[in-house]
């Protein structure tokens, strides 16, 4: 658990401060920010204990506990308030660094990432159906095209019964007419008129 230890005299040194945390069990890290102009603290320290618990009971006990001539002020380092006082020999110790925003950023940045993703399966989704749509356009030309030689084929196999009808007609009319003929004698009478006319001569 990292608490947040302000209100330290700029005086204040880390080793000082670990001397004084110990106390309460291991200290995993310790942090003393420092201004980057003049190199000296800014009067607050991030530490984090090995448990909850020895944390727990160090800030109960530091929180307005008098070292170096000044109350301390400690919490969880996550603690959303912020402190304007200024630190050290001017009146208080530095304020945490605003972690709720740097919470808030990356839960934004794990958002916009899942958005990304999201819009890249929309957009494959895209490309799979407009894939579909071409095949079924294809397909469909495929259909027409099949349908048309279904229809010339059509026409074709009309053309063939017609003409089969036909000569099958002619054929008909054909035995028709030549059953007729034998049968009445129709087609012998001019040659049985020109015999009889030769006895005559």
């Amino acid at each position: 658990m990292k608490l947040y230890i302000g209100n330290l005299s700029y005086d204040t040194t880390e080793a000082e401060v670990r001397e004084l945390l110990e106390e309460f069990g291991p200290i995993i890290d310790l942090h003393m920010p420092v201004d980057r102009d003049t190199g000296r603290p800014r009067g607050f320290v991030f530490v984090t204990f090995s448990t909850k618990e020895l944390a727990e009971a160090a800030m109960a006990k530091l929180d307005g506990f008098d070292f170096g001539g000044r109350n301390l002020r400690v919490r969880e380092a996550e603690d959303r308030r912020t402190d304007n006082r200024g630190g050290g020999g001017g009146g208080g110790g530095g304020s945490a660094p605003p972690t709720v925003v740097v919470k808030a950023a990356a839960d934004i940045a794990v958002v916009a990432v899942a958005a990304v993703e999201i819009a890249m399966v929309a957009v494959d989704i895209v490309k799979i159906v407009v894939d579909i749509a071409k095949i079924v356009v294809d397909i469909a030309k495929i259909a027409v095209d099949i349908a048309k030689i279904v229809v010339d084929i059509a026409k074709i196999a009309k053309e063939v019964v017609a003409t089969a009808v036909a000569v099958a007609a002619v054929e008909i009319a054909m035995m028709i007419v030549a059953e007729v003929g034998s049968a009445t004698g129709a087609f012998d009478c001019p040659r049985s008129k020109s015999l009889h006319i030769s006895e005559q001569v």
